[in-house]
């Protein structure tokens, strides 16, 4: 019925599996009601094809939110460039402690 591999995500702190499926589109048609719920609160997607080609993907909308906001991010010059400077202080050391940053916001 559709074929199964996985995209591996890894990240600075993470590891992820995102699960592909191939499905028909005749097959994903036939099952379109049914298909939110095997997606849904799941890293999957579907990739439906029609002679054998990729026409479109079926995914949570959690899961393109997510996917969309990692893109906006990555899009955000400013952004990554404080993002690459948070790492190399982790990486250095240069951190506050949880107990401190704390007591900070408590005030």
């Amino acid at each position: 019925m559709y074929n199964i591999c996985t995209v591996n995500v890894r990240g600075a702190d993470m590891d992820l599996t995102i699960k592909v499926c191939d499905i028909q589109i005749t097959n994903a048609r036939d099952r379109l009601t049914k298909l939110p719920s095997e997606v849904k609160g799941k890293l999957q997607i579907y990739k439906v094809t029609s002679k054998n080609q990729p026409v479109l993907a079926l995914m949570s909308w959690e899961l393109c939110e997510s996917i969309t906001a990692t893109l906006e991010i990555l899009a955000d010059p400013e952004l990554m460039t404080i993002l690459k400077k948070s790492e190399t202080d982790i990486k250095s050391g240069k951190t506050i402690p949880w107990v401190e940053t704390k007591k900070q916001f408590s005030k």
